[in-house]
């Protein structure tokens, strides 16, 4: 579109058609994402679906008791290590 006007104004009206056209392009764009077509299997529709959260897992007795043996013995690896290097003097 080309109008003869004062400076300023010509660019207003440029500014404005390509609001425009941005605007219907966007709709547009929207209207095709927001409903899918009728040609959409629902095995697609379904792999837009967020998945499963896994399940929580639970240890047994016994073995919440090995980790927490093997823990204790890390801890006493590193306050060995401590007193060997440090004296072991707290404040």
């Amino acid at each position: 579109m080309k109008i003869t006007l004062e400076k300023g104004e010509n660019l207003e009206v440029i500014i404005v058609d390509k609001d425009k056209v941005v605007g219907k392009l966007l709709l547009q764009l929207l209207a095709q994402v927001a409903v899918p077509s009728e040609k959409t299997s629902q095995s697609e529709l379904k792999a837009d679906t967020p998945a499963k959260k896994p399940r929580k897992r639970t240890l047994s007795p016994e073995a919440r008791e090995r980790l927490a043996q093997a823990q204790r013995e890390r801890w006493a690896r590193v306050r060995a290590m401590k007193e060997q290097q440090g004296g072991g003097q707290q404040a």
